[in-house]
């Protein structure tokens, strides 16, 4: 675009190719400095807020219970809270049925194309 100034300059004399050029540096210049980082800083929050995994699986929490634990003769818990070297309790799973584990996995293929569409587009 500046060259079309500098190459129309000649019709539109030098205080109005001065005022065009002003023009296009100031918004050059004003898009660096302010609104790419604005854009930059809302798509960073954007996808921070709605696009991230949490680090705590909600899923796994639900099928595991943290209270029991069930662990062999010569193995040790190292991360108890009362600070004992051994611990003997026994750690109870609720193991999922058939019909759990097909609409889970089905439904982590569907979120798999989801995402795979998703980063197409990106």
């Amino acid at each position: 675009s500046m060259f079309f100034i500098i190459v129309k300059g000649i019709i539109f004399g030098d205080l109005k190719t001065q005022k065009w050029l002003t023009s296009v540096f100031t918004g050059f210049f004003s898009s660096i400095i302010l609104t790419q980082p604005i854009k930059i800083l809302g798509l960073a929050v954007f996808f921070t807020l709605f696009c991230r995994n949490p680090n705590d699986d909600k899923e796994a929490k639900e099928y595991i219970d943290e209270t029991n634990f069930e662990l062999d003769g010569d193995e040790d818990y190292l991360h108890s809270n009362d600070f004992s070297l051994i611990s003997n309790s026994s750690k109870r799973i609720n193991r999922l049925n058939e019909n759990e584990v097909a609409f889970l996995r089905e439904q982590r293929l569907k979120e798999l194309q989801m995402w795979s569409i998703i980063r197409e587009f990106i």
